[in-house]
């Protein structure tokens, strides 16, 4: 199983250097089904650059050999990794080209492939856009040049040879201004004059508004404009991303078609199709600038989920699994995301609801908000929500309530009646949401996760089910994040407790909690197995620990090799036998220690050391909570999961945590 082969993972990376356990791993992972071993391609492409060079090599022998009879399944996520840096990168790349000479359509396929969609993905006055507007954070709020330094690089590194129609443009209209403001960027890199840096500003501003006057106009793209070799090409040999089967022929790519549509969000995904070799039509969302890795984790995860549901005598047949899609991950921060056919985001159904009723404002919650705080005006005079946000608690959540008032808030239940076509099909479509409302918000605790706003969460037009989308914010990252922390465990607003039963919670909601919440801790050692996987993968550890939780962990590893230098604590001497022929065996080992000093002075072998500790802290959180000790640390502190989904229902429908929301997450619905 899934969770099985997680474990011997584990063991592997952990302790393959031992020839026990190396024999072991060799001897049985021949006896183990095929398609175990293909669902871990992820975990082990990560892993290909691991210290220890008799692991590093076994795991791409490994590869190689899922590759050569799968190779659909492996070559995107190889290429992905050829996308880093060092020796992943170099590993990758050696893989890639043996598998070359065995599959040579395919590979190159697969490499224009990624390489086209990345460029889909993001134009080149977009990537101008997102860098400068970084660029100016990193500068002139944190203070960080160097941070600012590495964006601009990487984006005049970007965007030196056009090679469409579209980039040529883009390359003309931004050329001058560019070139001058790398020329004074280069004088400040050698001078250090704030007066360089500055000059560079001027131009890099011009770039800045032109980009940004440029964007609202992104509504639909032209293939034969952005990228002509992924319009021209037809009879691909790599498979419709997320069809790949083990137990039949692959369905590949025919064609794409010639135009793709630009959705109005932050960053602007493409609405993108392709037709198969069958002639049947795929629709998927093109997402750049966002790392698809930990979503392609999360649904693994959810899987299990649906696997331990249909398989425990109390949930068996009763529910709808969790609604999952397929993502596949082009490079760290580009994903194909198979679309969610026939499903509307909350906010779309409350918005066409107010619509549609002109009697009820869109923002009728914010605008008294905003009416009786405090007025505060942002840095360019508009206003703004700081006076609500510094009021005290008690006034916060008097005028949280008293904004809920000024509407029924039944917006999504009447959605729900008027989207049914009798009241049979009403009943089902209600039990239906909330049953999936129940199992994903309790599944969703268990995990930390976060950023539950209303275009986050969807529903089926024809089932009623909820469906969950943007699972970037896990293990909690939204609850300790230094502005705007969540305070509730999932999302639970009024309007989703209107569009329930008479009973609102108490009743088929909080009874499906109980049940899920019953399988999940009986279940708790195979969910984190799986869990443990990708908290410790080295490519998702950013997305999990916090940026001051970074900032501190490399002051605290500078002061601790200080001090090293200052006293001789760590010896090299101090090392066992064992460890003296492991460090031999690492290839950072030889660079990690000072022969005059015997102390540490690769700071990244510490920094690796931190990340597991924090890895083990959210492990732990995970586990109090399968275990029923989340509210105490002690053995008879633990609860049952009845007061335990009391207790976390209470929380995500507490007022006195709604209201300290971020406004955008639209505490009042």
């Amino acid at each position: 199983s899934l969770q099985d082969g997680l474990r011997v993972l584990n063991i592997w990376f952990n302790h393959g250097h031992r020839p026990q356990v190396s024999q072991a791993v060799a001897e049985g992972r021949a006896g183990v089904v095929d398609a175990v071993w293909v669902q871990l391609i992820p975990q082990l492409v990560t892993r290909i650059d691991h210290r220890y060079t008799d692991v590093r090599k076994a795991t791409l022998n490994w590869l190689f050999d899922i590759g050569e009879r799968y190779p659909h399944a492996l070559l995107i996520p190889l290429h992905v990794s050829m996308r880093s840096k060092g020796l992943r990168a170099r590993d990758a790349w050696v893989l890639r080209e043996k598998l070359r000479s065995r599959h040579g359509k395919l590979v190159e396929d697969t490499l224009m492939l990624c390489d086209e969609l990345v460029r889909c993905s993001a134009l080149w006055h977009e990537i101008w856009y997102i860098a400068l507007t970084e660029a100016s954070k990193l500068h002139f709020e944190e203070d960080d040049t160097a941070g600012m330094l590495t964006k601009l690089q990487e984006a005049h590194a970007l965007t030196r040879e056009p090679q469409t129609p579209h980039e040529a443009a883009i390359f003309n209209a931004f050329q001058a201004d560019l070139v001058e403001a790398e020329r004074w960027l280069n004088r400040y890199v050698a001078t250090q004059s704030t007066d360089d840096l500055n000059s560079a500003w001027i131009f890099y501003h011009r770039v800045y508004k032109r980009a940004n006057r440029m964007l609202p106009k992104l509504t639909t793209l032209d293939l034969h404009s952005i990228s002509p070799r992924l319009l021209s090409y037809a009879n691909f040999n790599v498979a419709v991303p997320g069809t790949f089967d083990l137990e039949r022929e692959p369905i590949t790519i025919h064609h794409f078609q010639p135009t793709l549509s630009v959705i109005g969000s932050k960053q602007r995904p493409r609405c993108i199709k392709l037709v198969d070799s069958n002639g049947q039509v795929h629709k998927f969302l093109l997402k750049g600038q966002e790392d698809p890795r930990m979503d392609e984790r999360v649904m693994d995860f959810l899987g299990l989920v649906n696997k331990l549901m249909r398989a425990d005598e109390s949930t068996r047949g009763k529910y709808l699994p969790i609604r999952r899609y397929t993502i596949t991950s082009l490079s760290a921060d580009t994903g194909l995301i198979g679309w969610l056919h026939d499903c509307d985001t909350l906010y779309e159904l409350v918005r066409t609801y107010r619509q549609e009723h002109p009697e009820l404002p869109l923002t009728a919650e914010h605008s008294y908000i905003r009416h009786n705080a405090p007025e505060r005006l942002d840095g360019r005079g508009r206003p703004s929500d700081e006076g609500y946000e510094r009021l005290p608690l008690m006034q916060r959540v008097e005028l949280f309530l008293n904004s809920c008032r000024q509407t029924r808030g039944n917006d999504l239940a009447e959605m729900q009646w008027r989207m049914s076509s009798d009241a049979e099909s009403w009943f089902s479509r209600r039990l239906n949401y909330m049953q999936s409302l129940a199992i994903m918000s309790v599944t969703g605790y268990v995990i930390g996760l976060g950023d539950r706003h209303l275009s986050n969460i969807m529903l089926d037009r024809q089932s009623g089910q909820v469906a969950h989308i943007d699972f970037g914010d896990c293990f909690e990252a939204a609850q300790q994040r230094a502005k705007y922390p969540e305070k509730v465990p999932f999302r639970l607003t009024r309007m989703l407790i209107n569009a329930m039963e008479m009973g609102g919670v108490r009743g088929t909601f909080s009874s499906t909690c109980m049940t899920t919440m019953h399988v999940l801790r009986t279940n708790k050692e195979s969910l984190l197995a799986v869990l443990e996987t990708f908290i410790y993968d080295p490519l998702l550890s950013w997305r999990i620990v916090q940026e001051k939780d970074v900032d501190i962990k490399r002051r605290t590893v500078r002061a601790h090799i200080a001090t090293q230098s200052s006293r001789g604590v760590l010896a090299k001497h101090s090392s066992t036998e064992e460890e003296k022929s492991f460090d031999s065996d690492s290839p950072h080992g030889s660079q990690d220690w000072d022969d005059d000093t015997g102390v540490i002075q690769n700071e990244s072998v510490m920094m690796d050391t931190i990340d597991n500790e924090k890895a083990l802290t959210l492990m732990r959180r995970v586990k109090e909570k399968l275990d029923g000790m989340e509210f105490g640390t002690q053995a008879h502190a633990r609860i049952t999961k009845v007061d335990q989904v009391e207790r976390i229902i209470q929380q995500a429908s507490d007022p006195r945590n709604l209201c300290q929301a971020y406004i955008g997450w639209f505490p009042y619905w």
